[in-house]
C-alpha cells in the first residue's frame, strides 16, 4: 500500500535516529565515533536523553548566519550500549571495524558538502582524513565514514560544487568542501529499514511557520504500514535540539572578512 506523510526537520531527525542505531553497519561496528553537529547531537539524545548536547556542535547555522561554538565538546564514542566523550586524537587504533559519523551541510546522494570555518584548516574533517592537510584531497579515512543527513539538504550533483573563502560574510565566513564518505544514511533509509518498504520524496522545503517540512510516499506492506504509523506517531511534535545562540560566535574582529552579525555589504 502507498502511504503519504510529512515530517518537520526535528521529526525527520528523530526518525533518522531510530533507524540509524538499528542499521547493521552502525550496530555491527566495534566503536561508533559520533562527531559534533546538530544532527549528530539529535542522534545521541534520541538514544541517551541525558547526553550533554549543549556543546556538541562545532558550527551551527542560525537565521543570522553561520556561527561557531565557543567551547565545542569532544566526540562521542559509542561502545555497545554505553558512550563516553573522547577526542579523535585519543583514538589511535581506529580501523576498519569502527565507524565515524560526520554529518554535512549538503549532499547529492553520493557526495557530501561540509562548511569549513577556516581558510587554511580542515577541522574535524581534517582529523578524519589525515591526507587533507598534506594534499587537499580526502583520501583514506581513519575508519569508514557515514554521513547522516536529512533529505531537505539533498541537491542535484551539478549543484554540489566546492566554494572558496568569502571576502565578506554575514556570520562566520565558511568555505564549502566536497568529499565522498563510505556511506550516506538519511531519514528515507531509516524509514525503509524500519518498515521494510521503499520511501521517496514527493515534496520538500515547504514551510508555513518557519519549520522546513518534507513530504514522503512510502510503498509498504500492511505490516510495514503499521510500523510506519507507529513511528510517525512517535516522532510527531518533536522539537529541535535547543542550541543557544548565546554560546555561538558569528563574528571575528581579527578576520579579513570583517566579522559581521548584521548585513552590511561591502
Amino acid at each position: 500500500m502507498l502511504v503519504q506523510f510529512s515530517l518537520t526537520s526535528a521529526e525527520a531527525r528523530l526518525a533518522l535516529a531510530e533507524g540509524f542505531w538499528s542499521w547493521p553497519v552502525a550496530a555491527g561496528a566495534r566503536r561508533v565515533v559520533v562527531c559534533r553537529s546538530s544532527t549528530c547531537a539529535a542522534l545521541m539524545v534520541a538514544r541517551w536523553p541525558e547526553f550533554p548536547w549543549e556543546s556538541f556542535a562545532a558550527g551551527i547555522t542560525w537565521p543570522k548566519g553561520v556561527c561557531v561554538n565557543r567551547v565545542p565538546g569532544l566526540e562521542a564514542v559509542v561502545r555497545g550500549d554505553a558512550w563516553s566523550q573522547e577526542g579523535l586524537g585519543a583514538l589511535s587504533d581506529l580501523g576498519a571495524g569502527d565507524l565515524i559519523v560526520k554529518s554535512g551541510n549538503l549532499y547529492d546522494g553520493s557526495r557530501v558538502g561540509v562548511l569549513l570555518g577556516s581558510r587554511q584548516g580542515y577541522g574535524t574533517i581534517g582529523r578524519i582524513y589525515p591526507s587533507l592537510g598534506r594534499t587537499g584531497i580526502a583520501g583514506q579515512p581513519l575508519a569508514p565514514v557515514v554521513a547522516p543527513m536529512l533529505s531537505e539538504k539533498l541537491v542535484p550533483p551539478e549543484a554540489l560544487v566546492p566554494s572558496g573563502y568569502p571576502d565578506s560574510s554575514l556570520g562566520w565566513a565558511s568555505r564549502l568542501m566536497v568529499y565522498r564518505p563510505d556511506h550516506i544514511f538519511d531519514e528515507r533509509d531509516a524509514l525503509a529499514l524500519i518498515t521494510g518498504g521503499s520511501v521517496r520524496l514527493v515534496g520538500g522545503r515547504a514551510s508555513a511557520d518557519g519549520y522546513a517540512v518534507t513530504t514522503y510516499h512510502a510503498e509498504v506492506s500492511e505490516d510495514g504500514a503499521r510500523k510506519l504509523f507507529a513511528l510517525v506517531d512517535r516522532v510527531k511534535g518533536a522539537k529541535p535540539v535547543p542550541f543557544s545562540e548565546q554560546g555561538c560566535d558569528g563574528e571575528c574582529q581579527g578576520c579579513t572578512w570583517g566579522g559581521r552579525t548584521t548585513w552590511r555589504p561591502s
